[in-house]
């Protein structure tokens, strides 16, 4: 049955169905994939040490943190003020965190001794 006719069919409409969802969702993740293999991970030396709550627009904005970044996010900051500092994930979320909740990553830091 050629293609077209084969769209056309009411019998495959959960076919259809499923396999339009799933190219839909592999599109998605590929791209989501994609921004965090780029090869600019490595600029993201800096982690969340502990939860901590974030803000989208300003750090004194007068309603509560927009969400939470969890413990050992990676992130890099863009600017700071005061006591925050504009951040920003591996997966491009840009917001404003406390600098007391930024420290260094320590993973792959072993360096042989040669001995």
């Amino acid at each position: 049955m050629p293609f077209v006719n084969w769209l056309n069919h009411p019998v495959n409409f959960v076919k259809k169905s499923a396999l339009l969802l799933s190219l839909g969702f592999a599109l998605i993740l590929g791209g989501c994939a994609g921004m965090q293999a780029n090869g600019d991970v490595q600029q993201y030396k800096l982690i969340v040490t502990k939860r901590t709550e974030y803000y989208k627009t300003s750090p004194d904005q007068p309603t509560p943190p927009d969400g939470r970044l969890d413990e050992g996010t990676r992130i890099r900051v863009l600017q700071m003020s005061g006591e925050y500092a504009k951040v920003e994930t591996t997966y491009g979320l840009t917001v404003w965190i406390s600098s007391m909740a930024i420290g260094a990553n320590q993973e792959n830091t072993y360096q042989p001794t040669g001995g």
